[in-house]
């Protein structure tokens, strides 16, 4: 699988003045992106991410693995 098969995609800039984002294109068909979901979903061990703001924890909604 060629990830980068247009050459024009490579230089298409979409932050040109806060940063650099490079759009690829679809890299994965749909059921494969599916495949590795599930797996990522049942088998990685998710937990709540944690913050520290002003010495205190805060416990965010947003789960990290």
């Amino acid at each position: 699988m060629d990830l980068f098969e247009n050459d024009e995609m490579k230089l298409i800039n979409l932050l040109p003045r806060d940063g650099e984002v490079y759009y690829h294109g679809k890299v994965l068909d749909t059921v494969t992106a599916d495949m590795y979901l599930d797996k990522c979903l049942s088998e990685l061990t998710w937990e709540h991410d944690r913050a520290f703001i002003y010495g205190k924890e805060i416990v965010t909604k947003r789960k990290i693995a």
